[in-house]
C-alpha cells in the first residue's frame, strides 16, 4: 500500500519528486522531506504548509524564487544569504533598509543597487568601507572627508570619483598606498619623494624606470637597489656612489655590470669578494694591484692563475705555496 511513508521514502533522495506525489498524500512530513531535499521542491508544497516550511526558511534559508512575495519578509531574504543568494531575485519592494545593510556587509550587493532613498550614511559608510569605489554611488550630500579617506584606503582607485576640487595631498598619498596605478592621476604638484616611495613599495624597485630622472633622489635610488639590484641600472649615474652600488649587489650579484668602473678600488673590491669570490671576474684588470690580488690567493688560493703574472712571484712568496704550484 502506498502510504505515507511509501510516498516519503519516494521523495528521499530526489525532492522533485514531490511533483509527481498525489495531492491528498502531499502531507507535511512528505512535503517537509521533499524540501529539505531539494528547495526547489517548495513549489509543489499545497498552500496549507507553504507557512510551515516559510518559518523554517527564516532560520536556516530557502532559494527566493521559491518563496511567494507576499510571505517574504526581511528574516527570510536575510536568511536566504546563507544560500546561492542573488539580489536581483529580491524585489524592489522589499528592498527594505534592513536587508540593504545586511546584503552590504555580507557583499552581496552593492551600493548602486541600493534604493536612492535608502542610501544614508550608515549604508554609504559600510558600502564604502567594503567597496572603496562605491563612493562615486553616495549622494553628493553625504560625502565627506571621512568616507573619501575610507574609500581610498579600501581602494586607490576611488579617488577618480572624488571631486577633484575636494582631493587633498593626504588622500592622494593614502590612495598611491592601497593602488600603486593612480600615480598618473596625481598631479606632479602633488608628486613628492613619499609618494615615489609608495609607488616602489608596491610596483617594486625595477620600476625607479617610470620616475622621472630628475625625480630619483638618493633616498628613493637607494630603496628602490635594496628592493631589487637590476633597479641600479635606472640610478642616475652621479649617484651611483659606494653605498648604492653595494646594495645593489648584495640585493643581486648581477648589477655589478652597472657600476662605474672608478668605484672598483681596494676597499670596494674586497667587499665584493667577500659577497661572492666570483666577483674577482668583475673587477677591472687594472684595478688588481698586489695587495688586493694577495687577499685574493688567501680566500681561494685557486684563484691565482687569474691574476696579473706581475704579482704572482711575491704573492706565491708570502703566502708559501711552492712555485711549481698554480692551482690547489
Amino acid at each position: 500500500m502506498k502510504d505515507e511513508n511509501y510516498w516519503n521514502n519516494f521523495v528521499k533522495n530526489d525532492g522533485l519528486k514531490l511533483k509527481n506525489v498525489p495531492e491528498n498524500m502531499k502531507t507535511e512530513k512528505v512535503c517537509q522531506t521533499a524540501v529539505w531535499s531539494d528547495s526547489r521542491a517548495l513549489k509543489y508544497v499545497p498552500s496549507k504548509f507553504k507557512e510551515i516550511f516559510i518559518k523554517e526558511a527564516k532560520e536556516f534559508g530557502l532559494d527566493l524564487k521559491l518563496i511567494p512575495q507576499k510571505l517574504m519578509d526581511d528574516d527570510i531574504i536575510i536568511a536566504s544569504m546563507n544560500l546561492g543568494f542573488y539580489w536581483g531575485d529580491v524585489p524592489e519592494s522589499k528592498k527594505t533598509r534592513k536587508v540593504c545593510i545586511e546584503a552590504i556587509r555580507r557583499d552581496e550587493c552593492k551600493l548602486d543597487d541600493v534604493p536612492i532613498e535608502l542610501r544614508d550614511y550608515e549604508i554609504c559608510f559600510l558600502a564604502v568601507r567594503k567597496r572603496g569605489c562605491s563612493i562615486k554611488d553616495v549622494p553628493k550630500n553625504i560625502q565627506n572627508k571621512e568616507l573619501f579617506k575610507i574609500a581610498v584606503f579600501n581602494d586607490g582607485r576611488a579617488i577618480e570619483f572624488i571631486s577633484k576640487k575636494r582631493r587633498t595631498y593626504d588622500l592622494y598619498f593614502s590612495a598611491i598606498q592601497s593602488n600603486a596605478n593612480i600615480l598618473n592621476i596625481i598631479p606632479k604638484k602633488y608628486r613628492t619623494e613619499e609618494i615615489y616611495m609608495e609607488y616602489l613599495k608596491l610596483k617594486g624597485g625595477f620600476s625607479l624606470e617610470d620616475i622621472p630622472y630628475k625625480k630619483r633622489t638618493y633616498d628613493i635610488c637607494i630603496y628602490a637597489v635594496k628592493s631589487n639590484g637590476f633597479a641600479l641600472k635606472f640610478v642616475p649615474y652621479s649617484k651611483r656612489d659606494f653605498n648604492i652600488c653595494l646594495e645593489a649587489i648584495k640585493e643581486n650579484k648581477s648589477s655589478i655590470e652597472y657600476v662605474p668602473k672608478k668605484l672598483f678600488n681596494y676597499d670596494f673590491s674586497i667587499l665584493l669578494i667577500n659577497i661572492d669570490i666570483e666577483l674577482f671576474f668583475y673587477i677591472p684588470r687594472r684595478k688588481l694591484e698586489e695587495k688586493l690580488c694577495c687577499e685574493i690567493v688567501k680566500k681561494d688560493n685557486s684563484y691565482i692563475e687569474f691574476i696579473p703574472r706581475k704579482h704572482i712571484k711575491i704573492i706565491k712568496e708570502r703566502l708559501g705555496i711552492s712555485k711549481k704550484q698554480n692551482v690547489v
